[in-house]
């Protein structure tokens, strides 16, 4: 094979960063040693029905600098859904009583 059939060319990429908005940003804050890992705080991870799970996250755009806060109150597990629920037409129009 030649050289020219074995090259590969990368046209784009899209990708998500913590705390980057593209790749660059991304290796540039791991060439300078930037600490990127989030830690959640109790107030934010609880056990519920046994797993652990993300309750309150607060998260920020990094292209427009905005914080977003989401809260997940009454989480349940094993609700037995059938999973119709899950096709297009029901989630385009969800059932009533799932509905708050």
């Amino acid at each position: 094979m030649s050289d020219a059939a074995e090259a590969i060319a990368v046209i784009g990429m899209g990708c998500r960063f913590p705390g980057a908005s593209s790749p660059d940003a991304f290796w540039k804050n791991l060439r300078n040693g930037v600490e990127s890992i989030t830690f959640f705080t109790a107030e934010e991870l609880k056990e519920v029905e046994g797993f652990w799970t993300v309750t309150r996250r607060v998260t920020k755009n990094v292209q427009s600098g905005h914080w977003s806060e989401a809260v997940l109150a009454d989480v349940r597990y094993n609700l037995k859904l059938s999973p119709d629920l899950f096709s297009e037409r029901a989630l385009r129009s969800p059932p009533v009583e799932l509905v708050r």
